[in-house]
């Protein structure tokens, strides 16, 4: 069975807006992504024990869908999913974070690829004063965990810092850059 949609110029504009972050962004592919997700959401909705019934449940499993099928298993920014659920950003971080919390297991891997991208934009080039590696974060709430995970597996290491109080660079030392990769490849 195959679905036609046709998008207006305005909505194909605001599908691009919301979803350009998508590495070698396709508007076909991203719409037929968004139906894969559409429709597990519907088989399990009807077919699974459990239904969920708040509408903080409902978009919890809308995001881990869109992640898994759209975002192709990378965490997006409180940014792109404020956009996507019109909700404020501070809403959004929380709605990424109980996202991960509910679905702590099915979402390990994709989370440490998410990890995994942003440690590996980062070069030799990057290298501040011997020490430091100045680099780009997106997201507040990745900022935070990668912060979490640092402090969680050495308390002795230092955490991610704000290159400064403007921009969204950050930096970070060599040994928790190391850190980090280890906790991405176990």
């Amino acid at each position: 069975m195959e679905i036609t949609i046709t998008l207006t110029d305005e909505q194909k504009k605001r599908l691009k807006s919301i979803f350009n972050f998508v590495e070698n962004y396709n508007e076909t592919e991203v719409l037929e992504n968004i139906m894969k997700a559409a429709k597990e959401e519907y088989i399990v909705q009807f077919l699974d024990d459990g239904n969920k019934n708040s509408v903080g449940e409902i978009r919890q499993f809308r995001l881990f869908l869109l992640v898994k099928h759209v975002f192709k298993g990378k965490i997006p920014s409180e940014i792109e999913v404020a956009s996507i659920f019109k909700i404020p950003q501070t809403s959004a971080k929380t709605l990424i974070k109980n996202m991960k919390s509910r679905y702590q297991f099915e979402m390990e891997s994709y989370f440490k690829g998410t990890i995994k991208d942003i440690l590996d934009v980062i070069s030799e080039d990057d290298l501040e004063d011997e020490e430091y590696y100045k680099f780009n974060i997106r997201s507040a709430y990745m900022y935070s965990e990668m912060n979490q995970i640092i402090e969680l597996k050495d308390q002795n290491c230092e955490k991610i810092k704000r290159y400064n109080s403007v921009s969204s660079y950050y930096k970070i030392s060599k040994k928790s850059k190391e850190l980090l990769e280890k906790y991405i490849n176990e």
